[in-house]
């Protein structure tokens, strides 16, 4: 064997082993780390939008929306601008509101076309408006505001 290629060799199961201790090391961190429940309650992520990680996150604090415990005012809302062929029933789009012109969050709850039908959390009914070229984007996470 050369002596190029026991370095080489040298140097992978190094960088295997250095890789492996930094992965138990950070287990074994987290299994014990006191925050670990606590940040959980505080901020989180809606499962099955980290591929929207790449791009642009806006952030908007949240006004009395009618989310229920999902969003309440105060809540910083993160969202991504998205293809509107993406969303999906049950997803939670944000979008001005005809009326009033300020940012909402609610959630879709059916596809007419290309716009939505959505409806806050904590309402009965749908919205009497159907969201089409005020879509601005998709919801991907809460910072909860708790006094």
């Amino acid at each position: 064997m050369k002596k190029d290629d026991v370095k080489k060799i040298a140097i992978l199961a190094l960088l295997g082993a250095l890789v492996f201790t930094w992965i138990f090391s950070l287990s074994n961190y987290l299994k014990r780390n006191p925050l670990s429940g606590k940040i959980d309650n505080q901020t989180q992520y809606f499962q099955g939008y980290d591929a929207f990680a790449a791009s642009e996150i806006n952030f908007t604090v949240a006004g009395d929306w009618g989310m229920g415990r999902t969003i309440e005012e105060n809540d910083t809302v993160m969202w991504v601008q998205v293809n509107p062929s993406e969303l999906r029933v049950g997803d939670i789009i944000i979008y001005q509101e005809p009326s009033s012109g300020e940012n909402v969050a609610h959630r879709i709850t059916d596809i007419v076309g290309g716009s939505f039908r959505t409806k806050g959390d904590g309402a009965t009914g749908n919205d009497n408006y159907i969201v089409g070229s005020e879509l601005k984007g998709i919801v991907i996470g809460v910072v909860y505001y708790r006094d």
